[in-house]
């Protein structure tokens, strides 16, 4: 069975300003019948304390509806912070779209 995959892609500086249209693009996801959500961080180039708030209640709601969730594209700002603030343990964090589709997909 192939899974219903949604895509976030936030842009910019993921902060208070942002966080808002972050979670409810999440939300989105999960009413399209998400099985997995992506979030692409491509396109942040800064994540804030607000921005990993907006993070963490995405994973609870993401989890919270028995679905998964995954992070890909981090620059090496917003994988400092991960790091720093215990993210990286509590997501799975890919390179790329291309590392998260042979880890994630293949194993379907």
């Amino acid at each position: 069975m192939e899974k219903n995959i949604e895509i976030v892609s936030p842009n910019g500086i993921l902060d208070r300003t942002a966080s808002s249209q972050f979670e409810r693009k999440v939300s989105q996801c999960l009413e399209a019948g998400a099985d997995i959500v992506l979030i692409d961080f491509q396109d942040v180039s800064f994540i804030d304390s607000s921005g990993l708030n907006a993070l963490g209640s995405a994973i609870k709601a993401v989890q919270s509806e028995g679905k998964e969730i995954f992070c890909c594209s981090p620059n090496d700002q917003v994988k400092i912070v991960f790091d720093v603030s215990g993210f990286d343990r509590i997501l799975e964090l890919f390179e790329d779209r291309d590392e998260f589709e042979k880890k994630v997909l293949s194993k379907e």
